[in-house]
């Protein structure tokens, strides 16, 4: 939930939200759905991995650092007879293409290059076949024709959307399960509701929840540091 999300949730409230992560989306396989997203190219695209700001200047337009139509303007790319990048898209209504607007791209406008497809598949299919092309999609959707690209942080350390780097909150495009907590008029969290919540952070609620198909437990650091908020609020 982004801060202009919380509007409507304070106005039929009359709260904010106190927003609690409880499970990490996982990677899964081709034939699954992961909430959590990657970088795909072609197998034939040498990039070695890309940051998030390149990503915006590539599928958004008005970035302050400029943006970018070819893969030369990469400094990590290192072919000198690097084309235009194609980037493949799903429609802006798509709950993939909301997360990164919201969360990773700042609502800038979209490009107008590449092209839009019409689901996961198509993008995958119309990638294989598109050696200049680029996609965000869910991640574990790699082929033999396509990879995924690691992820580099405002470091310079590059990541792939690997579970153990999903919970060492180190990928960036990692998505959690949220639990979404109303303050009482007291400005408290409900004693049912810190429960609730204490629950699903306890060693019995992870476990729970690791055994479930698509979801995984948060590590240590991140229950305590969830568990320290809901402390905070109640």
């Amino acid at each position: 939930m982004t801060s202009f999300e919380t509007v409507p949730y304070r106005k039929l409230l009359n709260s904010l939200p106190v927003m609690l992560k409880v499970a990490i989306c996982k990677p899964l396989t081709a034939d699954e759905y992961s909430a959590s997203a990657s970088v795909y190219v072609h197998s034939s695209n040498p990039l070695p991995h890309i940051s998030i700001q390149q990503l915006s200047q590539i599928y958004t337009r008005g970035n302050l650092p400029g943006d970018y139509s070819s893969w030369q303007q990469l400094e990590q790319y290192q072919e000198t007879e690097a084309g235009s990048i194609y980037p493949l898209r799903l429609p802006d209504i798509a709950p993939l293409s909301v997360y990164l607007s919201q969360h990773h791209f700042g609502h800038l406008q979209p490009g107008s290059n590449g092209e839009y497809v019409g689901d996961t598949d198509a993008l995958i299919n119309k990638l294989e076949n598109t050696p200049a092309a680029i996609a965000i999609a869910e991640a574990g959707r790699e082929t033999p024709h396509i990879r995924a690209v690691p992820v580099s942080d405002e470091n310079g350390n590059l990541f792939d959307a690997t579970l153990e780097n999903m919970q060492g909150g180190h990928y960036p495009l990692t998505r959690y399960l949220h639990l979404y907590q109303p303050k009482n008029q007291d400005g408290l969290i409900s004693q049912s509701s810190v429960a609730l919540a204490e629950f699903m952070l306890s060693p019995a609620g992870q476990k729970i929840i690791n055994a479930q198909h698509r979801y995984a437990a948060l590590s240590d650091e991140l229950v305590s540091s969830q568990t320290h908020l809901l402390a905070q609020n109640s």
